[in-house]
């Protein structure tokens, strides 16, 4: 986890640079998504896509999360049910 945590620090130090930048936002997301913070990687997604909503790499990475998400809540109510 330590390595997705310096990856973190890295790409926030960018953000500090420039808050609308998009592989910041990109990186950090997918490293949280590493971690299974999904939530976390999703308003990251989001806000790239709120900047760039064109950019496919933003697309893809916020469609893989939602569908992740799904997976889990799916996963979930299907463990409830039995």
């Amino acid at each position: 986890m330590a390595k997705y945590d310096k990856s973190i620090e890295m790409w926030n130090n960018m953000l500090a640079l420039d808050s609308k930048n998009i592989d910041a936002l990109n990186g950090i997301g997918t490293a949280l998504m590493s971690k299974n913070q999904i939530d976390n990687a999703i308003a990251m997604f989001k806000k790239a896509f709120e900047y760039q909503p064109n950019n496919p790499l933003t697309k893809n990475n916020l469609v893989w999360a939602m569908n992740e998400k799904l997976k889990l809540q799916t996963s979930d109510k299907y463990k409830q049910a039995r």
